[in-house]
């Protein structure tokens, strides 16, 4: 699925102002601010892998995204960060819990949609935390067809989650 120029515009319109707000709180700058909301955009528009699947909720990407981008400028900048922002040190726990919640349901969906043998052997895997003898004992398969399972399984989550779980994960280690 692509992202075409009319989703990208209903994502930028529905977003913009309140991340201007959000950023202008952290910079204390509008004009700073809404440059910053429009990098976060034309970095999204310009990555090559906008042509894959989106899948989720842009609102917790886009605060995260915008919010790092607002924390780099200050450091960049060597600016100390306002004391009006110091209340977003308890919304950052609060971002990483919408995360947590966003990422954790995109990867229960993406593991819905493997077949159903590799599923199995993902979710015993790593939900179950079975050993890799222990899936083949359950499942009556050799250890060789376990491991292939998983194998094939990780590969497919990794096309299926990359967009904006791809994205939250590499803003955030950052």
């Amino acid at each position: 699925m692509f992202m075409i120029q009319t989703e990208f515009d209903h994502i930028f319109r529905t977003y913009h102002a309140a991340l201007c707000v959000y950023a202008r709180g952290i910079v204390n700058d509008a004009h700073i601010a809404e440059d910053l909301v429009e990098d976060v955009f034309l970095n999204i528009w310009q990555r090559d892998d906008r042509k894959k699947a989106i899948v989720g909720d842009w609102r917790p990407f886009l605060y995260i995204s915008v919010r790092n981008r607002c924390y780099s400028y200050l450091r960049q900048y060597k600016k100390t960060v306002p004391v009006e922002a110091i209340p977003l040190s308890i919304a950052d726990e609060e971002d990483m819990e919408i995360l947590y919640i966003e990422i954790n349901r995109q990867v229960m969906q993406a593991l819905e949609k493997l077949p159903e043998q590799c599923g199995k052997v993902v979710r015993m895997s790593y939900l179950e935390n079975l050993s890799t003898s222990e899936i083949a004992s359950r499942l009556g398969i050799t250890e060789s067809t376990v491991y292939n399972h998983k194998k094939r399984g990780i590969s497919l989550l990794k096309e299926m989650l990359s967009g904006a779980v791809f994205y939250s994960i590499i803003d955030l280690l950052h």
